[in-house]
């Protein structure tokens, strides 16, 4: 579990990079490896909206830059709206616009940014700011914006994939079933007994042997231990020598 949770959540961390890349460019800035470069800053632009009326300025985003704009206005509660060339001229028409960012109502300082969108035929944006506020006054806006490029190393692309190869392998290494230390001891293989070590082992009675009688061969002559006191015994004796005592 040490290394399953940590993996897991870089796992999620690698696909989130690989899902947002605005996300991803934001921890290439973090990290060093990308900057951000001003193309274009025009000067503050004041204009002046009257209520149910709108202005606009125009304003072209290369490939891959970025609009970043604060608007402040008085009285407060006007409508930002970004368009694209043919959506800006159906807005004129009155007819239904897509617009590509929409804030309404916003307060007295706004901030949007937009970034090149690729599917569109040309760069052109339009931010159209309507007047549409429930004080029906005449506002005053302040524009601000700069155009920015980012320029990022070779190596961001590749860093969702490394970091979800690193959360995988932590999983895997994780998952891996746990190993005691009886599992670590190795256990001898055991050896057969030589000859001479066998027959240590095997315990085996000792037979004791006295100075045979005259006329009786040894092979006659045995002897056994008495049953209480362990002295020995000739085979032919009933009573033990030494305690006395009858052994049947």
């Amino acid at each position: 579990m040490i290394l399953a949770i940590p993996g897991a959540v870089i796992v999620v961390l690698g696909v989130l990079l690989l899902s947002s890349p605005t996300i991803l460019g934001q921890l290439a800035g973090y990290t060093g490896m990308s900057t951000t470069n001003t193309i274009s800053t025009p000067p503050d632009k004041l204009v002046v909206v009257p209520y149910g009326n709108f202005t606009f300025f125009e304003a072209t985003i290369p490939q891959q830059d970025t609009l970043s704009a604060t608007f402040k206005m008085n009285p407060a509660g006007l409508n930002i709206i970004v368009m694209n060339q043919g959506n800006y001229t159906l807005f004129t028409k009155n007819e239904t616009a897509y617009p590509a960012l929409t804030l309404l109502n916003v307060s007295s300082s706004a901030s949007l940014t937009e970034t090149y969108n690729s599917h569109w035929p040309n760069n052109t944006y339009y931010f159209v700011i309507q007047n549409n506020s429930p004080a029906k006054q005449t506002s005053d806006v302040l524009i601000h914006y700069t155009i920015t490029s980012v320029s990022a190393s070779s190596y961001v692309s590749y860093v969702p994939l490394m970091v979800v190869v690193v959360g995988l392998a932590l999983l895997a290494v994780g998952g891996l079933p746990k190993r005691t230390k009886s599992d670590l001891v190795v256990q001898k293989p055991r050896v057969p007994l030589e000859k001479n070590e066998r027959q240590q082992a095997t315990p085996r009675m000792q037979m004791s042997t006295v100075a045979p009688q005259a006329g009786v061969s040894p092979a006659q002559v045995t002897t056994y231990p008495c049953k209480f006191c362990g002295a020995t015994m000739r085979a032919n004796e009933i009573f033990c020598p030494s305690c006395k005592r009858a052994q049947g």
